[in-house]
């Protein structure tokens, strides 16, 4: 028997999930795509052009945050493979996630004021850390979850499908976000130039 007429055969038993449960998936990526691309998007940006920390520097504490989130990704599968809650493995994660998303976000970006180089070197390596900790907190659970939302491969390719649309729209609306309303703020009058 050929792997196509076994998929067939599974697919055949399977049931298949209604459009809601996909849109709710996939709308959790939105704001997982949204702050991915704050970090790669702006990152270097804000802290080499606007804040004037060398480009090394930037890279640096990008690479250390990156490297940590190497590190605590498969601790959070590890983790909410075996959290029991009554909202089950997955939810108490995604629900709390949010938050501290949204406070590193702002410790990134509105970092003090008169720090020296290596002090905003250090406040970079502390808020992007931060950052990529609770995006992990979100979005380890939130896949898991997808996998378990059905046995079968297609309707699971499917859902994922829906969690990619959804993913790049967050991408798209803070591409228009900041093309709009930050750009202006720091170009002012001078056709693209920075202050």
């Amino acid at each position: 028997m050929t792997d196509r007429m076994v998929i067939k055969r599974i697919n055949l038993n399977s049931e298949k999930l209604k459009i809601k449960t996909k849109l709710a998936f996939g709308i959790g990526a939105t704001g997982e795509g949204a702050a991915n691309w704050i970090f790669a998007g702006l990152t270097f940006f804000f802290y080499n052009q606007v804040l004037n920390l060398s480009g090394t520097l930037t890279g640096l504490a990008v690479l250390i945050a990156i490297i940590f989130d190497a590190i605590s990704d498969p601790l959070m599968g590890s983790i909410s493979d075996r959290f029991k809650s009554r909202l089950g493995r997955r939810h108490p994660f995604m629900f709390i996630a949010p938050f501290p998303t949204v406070i590193a976000l702002s410790l990134m970006f509105f970092p003090p004021e008169g720090l020296s180089e290596y002090a905003l070197f250090g406040w970079l390596i502390f808020s992007t850390i931060i950052l990529r900790l609770s995006v992990t907190l979100f979005a380890v659970p939130h896949l898991a979850l997808g996998a378990e939302l059905s046995e079968d491969y297609i309707e699971r390719s499917r859902v994922m499908s829906y969690n990619n649309l959804f993913g790049y729209m967050g991408v798209i609306i803070m591409h228009i976000f900041v093309w709009f309303l930050i750009f202006p703020y720091f170009t002012g009058d001078n056709l693209g130039q920075l202050y």
